[in-house]
């Protein structure tokens, strides 16, 4: 049977460690240091399809450069950046959120809950500055905090901005301890388009369990979290814990942006439950898209060698905002 390439990176989540002076990484974050940068973005390849929950593409250059990708050592990174209609979601939720603070205390604070690899945090970053851009938002006035229980993607996010911000030239690789991280000539192009926006933004980075941790925050005005709630939805008492912190964290009126990979009505009925029991209240419907990491491998396999394949995908990611109540 195909294995579903999300199950499988979930089965593989543990936590890093120092060891002798030496950084072991978690088996999930080893396999996701040295992704690939990479957006889909053609919509002209989903074709008509009378089930809502479901999306169909045909074969096109961007898929088959997808199952290229996941077929090498380099697989793409699964974070925000991935997906077009993901991507667009939350770019737009934070134009909105930035138009606002702009006319109030110009000052925006983000927490960022997890990542697996410094290039899923700075793509996310990417996304941050074009909504900022496009709010007429000053990109100082943006603080980005990352909070992760493991501490090999933080001491990743280190070295690359230490590079950005000491050096004129993109080196092409980066020594993370005993890992040394080899960067592309995609990568090298995605920092030097990115060097001057990435170094205006504020960045500070914590290790802990968010539902434990206890290190003074400021208040934050929006949380973004992707795909946590798929490592924790079997455990609703860890993801009480976790919204209980965020309601601690969270301005009144702030939003937590949330990337589920999870669409499971009944699961989704108590998440918001958890939320509203906060006074973090659901708002605008939720959207449903669809993830590459939830695709069987075959599928992807089969676009290698047959012109004719195509993706049929689930939407199984649902994208919630909740805001504090005021």
């Amino acid at each position: 049977m195909p294995q579903n390439i999300m199950s499988d990176l979930v089965d593989k989540f543990g936590i890093c460690y120092f060891k002798n002076g030496q950084i072991e990484a978690c088996k999930y974050h080893k396999d996701r240091y040295d992704s690939s940068i990479f957006a889909l973005s053609d919509t002209l390849a989903n074709r008509d399809n009378s089930d809502e929950h479901q999306v169909i593409y045909n074969r096109t250059p961007d898929l088959l450069e997808l199952s290229n990708l996941f077929c090498s050592s380099k697989p793409p990174a699964g974070g925000w950046y991935l997906v077009k209609e993901q991507r667009e979601w939350l770019t737009s939720k934070i134009i909105t959120k930035l138009k606002i603070l702009k006319t109030t205390n110009n000052c925006c604070n983000i927490l960022v809950s997890g990542t697996a690899s410094y290039v899923h945090f700075f793509t996310f970053l990417k996304i941050v500055t074009n909504a900022a851009k496009e709010a007429d938002f000053d990109l100082s006035n943006i603080t980005v905090d990352i909070i992760d229980k493991c501490t090999f993607p933080l001491q990743q996010i280190v070295a690359i901005h230490h590079m950005l911000k000491t050096r004129f030239k993109i080196k092409k690789s980066v020594d993370v301890m005993n890992f040394s991280i080899k960067l592309s000539k995609k990568h090298i192009k995605f920092f030097k388009e990115n060097k001057r926006d990435f170094k205006k933004i504020t960045i500070r980075l914590f290790t802990g369990e968010l539902e434990k941790n206890e290190c003074t925050f400021v208040k934050y005005d929006l949380i973004t979290e992707h795909f946590l709630t798929s490592m924790f939805y079997k455990n609703l008492q860890i993801v009480k814990s976790i919204r209980k912190k965020y309601k601690e964290r969270i301005k009144k009126g702030g939003s937590i942006l949330v990337a589920t990979g999870v669409s499971s009505k009944s699961f989704l009925n108590d998440f918001i439950e958890i939320h509203e029991s906060f006074n973090l209240l659901l708002k605008d419907e939720i959207e449903f898209v669809w993830d590459p990491y939830g695709i069987d491998e075959e599928q992807l396999l089969a676009l290698q060698h047959d012109k004719e394949a195509i993706i049929i995908a689930t939407k199984d990611n649902a994208l919630i905002e909740f805001v504090s109540k005021v």
